[in-house]
């Protein structure tokens, strides 16, 4: 393949190509791009990393799941549901989108606050005939989305914003929410992870499931204390799976939170899996999904 500076010279061009994928009006000098993207969706993953630099996705937290970890997750999520619909808060560039339409579900909700990300989402779901599957709203999950669907199942990799990122009044908000949500007093130091967390939940069905996919930090911080005790409450934490640096550009452990609202008692299964690789893989599957 040629390289991607000679596809794309700037995010405005990318754009304006995956606006073409979508209306199906491929240019023609497009179409060998278009042709090697067919073959393999995650090409579009790596001209994203190759037009945005380090520094503009590190401000929007936009770090992306790598695609075994994608896998494990929807699939973890998916079994046992009737696969209606599905939420993808935070869709970055569609992974989590792309593989839950594989595996068969009815409905993927994909929300990203980024119209190149949602684009992005729209590209993936179209290169595998499943776009009558996906809707999609470009807003902030936060404090704009909303959503009447009965959600059966979340993945999500929220944007990895630390709070010194936030505006004044932005972090006054996600406070506030946080609060009005819980009950509970929520430290202004949290994350939007965390706030990702709480909104997910409000919107999961009742007998539904989730996977998230954060940073550690929040198992053994201050500010984590009440986001813990918050899904104590509203879930079985079925699982919590730590491991190193799932993301090349964040230098800090892993931790997938597998969640279930079916009720019961707590048996919280701490997997310390080093590096997530296949062997990894082999002993979450061997007590999560037999």
């Amino acid at each position: 393949m040629k390289k991607k500076s000679e596809y794309f010279q700037g995010l405005d061009e990318f754009e304006n190509f995956l606006e073409e994928i979508i209306n199906e009006s491929i240019s023609p000098d497009r179409k060998e791009c278009y042709n090697k993207l067919k073959s393999n969706p995650e090409i579009l993953t790596e001209i994203f990393v190759s037009l945005k630099t380090q520094e503009e996705r590190k401000k929007e937290g936009q770090f992306i799941t790598p695609k075994e970890i994608a896998n494990f997750m929807v699939n973890w999520t998916m079994k046992n549901k009737r696969k209606d619909v599905f939420l993808d808060p935070g869709s970055g560039t569609g992974v989590f989108t792309e593989v839950l339409l594989k595996e068969g579900a009815e409905k993927v909700i994909a929300v990203d606050k980024d119209p190149l990300c949602i684009k992005m989402t729209k590209v993936r779901a179209k290169l595998i005939g499943k776009s009558e599957k996906l809707e999609t709203f470009n807003q902030d999950f936060i404090t704009e989305f909303s959503s009447n669907s009965k959600i059966e199942g979340i993945v999500c990799n929220p944007p990895y914003v630390r709070h010194h990122e936030f505006e004044k009044e932005y972090k006054n908000q996600l406070n506030y929410f946080a609060i009005e949500s819980t009950d509970l007093s929520f430290d202004k130091l949290s994350g939007l992870h965390v706030y990702f967390f709480i909104k997910a939940t409000r919107l999961l069905d009742e007998k539904g499931r989730m996977a998230f996919i954060t940073s550690s930090e929040f198992l053994d911080s201050r500010y984590g204390t009440p986001l813990k005790k918050f899904l104590h409450d509203k879930f079985n934490i079925e699982s919590l799976i730590l491991f190193d640096e799932a993301f090349e550009e964040v230098l800090t452990t892993s931790c997938i939170s597998l969640l279930s609202k079916n009720g019961g008692k707590q048996d919280v299964k701490m997997i310390d899996g080093g590096k997530f690789n296949e062997n990894v893989l082999k002993e979450i599957e061997g007590e999560e999904l037999e």
